[in-house]
């Protein structure tokens, strides 16, 4: 059996697989630095929440709109460290804050973030976080496929729900590439709450037998979560890393180093035969062989520009179309829950229409991105090639696959970094436009007249102001009213009981009553007491003067009797009542604390007296009037009652009519508030969508023209650079030949030879 000889297999290579060979010897074999552990998985699915459940510490983001954007490594370190590294090699050492910003910002190409941690297990591995897989840049995938080569174990997350096409076809790939193989399946916190709600839960024995029908890896599928499950036994397995860190990189050197030596076996073969075929008198034969692939090789390349156009402009149509009709759908049900809500508008209302829309326009993207899956399937499958092709032996590359949840992920990331690129142009955009410098001189002018404003106030307020004396005229309205009102009602008593009335004068006055005659007759005694009453106010404010000089005489005793007869007025009483009503005139004065204290003092007791003989008053008027009240004045007062009743009622209806007008003018413009609002929000609903499916539509085209004119050319290209190599050995001289034909007859019996041991 022949030893692995690694120089001899160096030697015998061609030129073409030299450099592809000596980085796999020295990444594998000849490696011993740390594994690599690469963390794979779809968007979102929770590779951050699991380094941070695994380090015990929640420093990487996790939230649904915070993707991990920048490569992180998790390292070994005695203390907690964060670095950040430029393209340039530049290394920062940052605080969490500006760590975590940076790892879900849009970071250049080349740079990543390095998180030390002191722990254990970290000891013998390095742990990558990778965006997720399915990257529409190019800058992510081309470095999520180099770090999937150059990885040495790859812990491998699923959602819950269940295995993907991409995932078998990943994972496929990843086994072929010799990797150590760890299958989590991510968010089983989930699964175990459904479980207890008692829904069925996933199948790992049947994922198990999945993975190993169709890629050929024999694992077992661990559960995880942020939580915590599945925490002891992936520590057990990250730990055990170590302990087999040569099995790993042998594994993964025999897995690679094989398919590169059959591809060099298969080159050495090919030249072999075609530098035969000269000894063997066939070169015309070949060289007309290669002239016709050439020629078919050129045409295949116009008829697959033709029909990439063709199919890419069919795709876009049929997208377009299924856009339209899925829009259309959107608007007359978001204008169905419109109606329910300005039917019944209510705070309530406005939450489920608010909800209920969100949630319909969730599910129309997710059934959007199924349909235009289902659209990009159709035309992203390989071209057949035509009869007149085989010849070529030209082999399509497999195109990428989509499930609907890598649709929808890539484009709402596509969408969020689209708004995210445009906030920062806006900030930058603002921060260009502030000044480079700040005028000092002008800011310390500014503050030295703000100080001088500040003296000036101060000086102002401490000023004395000067005490003036305003006097108010007072109103004499109440005493009139109140005087109109009592002589009316002195007139109504007379008429009613004149001869009372005349009794009871005459009782007061007494000997007086011969001097002013006073009749009984009801048709004079209005005017006589009124004009009485009126002399006997001028007569006394005539003697008041000499109220103090001259002794009273009979007619002075006529007066205060008369005066006493004055008080039996309601006139007198009505004047003196509606006086009360009048505003007092008011001085203002600088207030002397002594004056003022002794005023209201006397104010209060006046007011007090007041009250007391008012209350009096009118006691003693409710009991005239039940003991004096007549028929008219009853019919005087029903009638009175009746009109206020009716007013009241009127007034009532009135009241009522704008209240209810009012209302229905509230409930419109609270109907067009809503209405206003809800209009917004269906267009805000629908632009939302129509933005989320734009970006579905953009990855799909920028997906399958980066196939055509990317992937079919590169294996184009290789197919004629094969050509062109032929050709140029047949146009070698015989013995040029000959001599070329031995040397890689040598080499692929070396080859042979080393294949054979590494196998084994």
């Amino acid at each position: 059996m022949p030893e692995l000889n690694i120089a001899e297999i160096s030697e015998s290579l061609p030129e073409s697989l030299k450099e592809e060979w000596y980085r796999l010897v020295s990444e594998t074999i000849e490696n011993n630095k740390k594994l690599l552990v690469c963390l794979l998985g779809t968007f979102s699915v929770g590779k951050s929440s699991l380094i941070n459940m695994l380090i015990n510490k929640d420093i990487l983001p996790r939230a649904l709109n915070e993707t991990t954007t920048l490569p992180t490594f998790v390292e070994y370190c005695p203390k907690l460290e964060m670095r950040l590294t430029d393209s340039s090699g530049n290394i920062q050492h940052t605080d969490i804050e500006t760590f975590q910003k940076a790892i879900v910002s849009k970071g250049e190409p080349g740079s990543f973030a390095a998180l030390g941690i002191p722990e254990s297990w970290l000891e013998e591995i390095f742990l990558v976080d990778l965006p997720g897989t399915g990257s529409t840049e190019k800058a992510k995938a081309d470095f999520t496929k180099a770090q999937i080569k150059t990885a040495d174990v790859i812990i491998y997350m699923i959602f819950p729900r269940g295995l993907s096409q991409d995932d078998l076809h990943l994972l496929k790939y990843i086994q072929g590439l010799g990797k150590k193989i760890i299958i989590l399946a991510a968010q089983w916190d989930r699964v175990e709450q459904a479980g207890e709600n008692k829904e069925q839960i996933p199948d790992l024995q049947e994922w198990e037998k999945t993975i190993h029908e169709y890629t050929g890896i024999q694992t077992s599928i661990i559960p995880s979560s942020k939580t915590g499950i599945g925490r002891e036994k992936i520590l057990e397995i990250l730990s055990d890393l170590g302990r087999k860190h040569q099995e790993i990189r042998i594994n993964r050197f025999h897995a690679m180093a094989v398919p590169l030596l059959n591809r060099a076996i298969e080159i050495f073969e090919q030249e072999k035969r075609f530098l035969n075929s000269e000894i063997s008198e066939k070169a015309q034969s070949l060289r007309t062989e290669i002239k016709e692939k050439h020629e078919l090789l050129l045409k295949l390349r116009k008829e697959m520009h033709s029909q990439e156009s063709a199919a890419r402009q069919n795709m876009k149509d049929e997208i377009e179309e299924l856009k339209a009709d899925i829009t259309e759908k959107l608007k007359h049900k978001l204008e169905e829950f419109k109606t329910e809500l300005l039917e019944n508008p209510g705070k309530h209302e406005w939450e489920f229409f608010i909800t209920g829309s969100n949630q319909y326009a969730d599910q129309l993207t997710g059934e959007a991105a199924l349909q235009f899956r289902q659209v990009y399937k159709k035309f992203g499958e390989p071209p057949v090639i035509d009869e007149e092709f085989k010849p070529l032996h030209f082999q399509f590359p497999r195109p990428r696959s989509f499930d609907s949840d890598n649709i929808l992920y890539e484009s709402q990331l596509k969408y969020l970094g689209d708004q995210i690129d445009s906030l920062v142009h806006e900030v930058a955009q603002g921060r260009q436009n502030l000044p480079d410098t700040i005028d000092k001189t002008k800011q310390k002018e500014l503050t030295a007249q703000i100080q001088a404003l500040h003296r000036d106030i101060q000086q102002i307020e401490n000023t004395t102001v000067p005490v003036i004396q305003q006097e108010t005229a007072r109103s004499n309205m109440g005493r009139f009213i109140g005087r109109i009102i009592g002589e009316a009602a002195d007139i109504g008593l007379m008429f009613i009981a004149p001869e009372m009335i005349g009794t009871k004068i005459a009782s007061y006055v007494g000997k007086s009553s011969k001097i002013l005659k006073i009749p009984v007759s009801a048709s004079k005694t209005a005017e006589i007491v009124s004009k009485g009453v009126k002399a006997l106010q001028v007569t006394h404010q005539g003697m008041l003067y000499a109220r103090n000089k001259i002794e009273k005489t009979p007619t002075e005793h006529v007066i205060e009797k008369t005066q006493i007869l004055e008080k039996l007025c309601l006139g007198y009483w009505g004047e003196r009542i509606g006086g009360f009503l009048d505003p007092k005139s008011k001085t203002v004065w600088t207030p002397d604390p002594e004056f003022l204290h002794q005023k209201n003092n006397a104010l209060i007791e006046y007011q007090v007296q007041l009250h007391n003989v008012q209350r009096e008053f009118v006691e003693t008027q409710r009991e005239i009037d039940e003991k004096e009240m007549t028929q008219f004045q009853i019919n005087s007062r029903e009638k009175q009652l009746e009109r206020l009743k009716n007013e009241k009622q009127e007034l009532e209806r009135k009241i009522s009519i704008q209240k209810q007008e009012d209302q229905k003018k509230a409930e419109k413009q609270f109907h067009d508030s809503i209405k206003r609002m809800a209009d917004q929000a269906v267009s805000s609903f629908i632009y939302t969508f129509d933005k989320k499916t734009y970006h579905m539509l953009n990855l799909l085209n920028e997906t399958f023209k980066n196939y055509w004119q990317e992937e079919i050319k590169k294996a184009m290209d290789e197919h004629e650079a094969q050509l062109y190599s032929l050709e140029k050995s047949l146009k070698m001289v015989p013995d040029e030949r000959r001599k070329k034909y031995e040397n890689i007859a040598i080499k692929l019996n070396a080859l042979k030879n080393q294949i054979s041991a590494v196998k084994n």
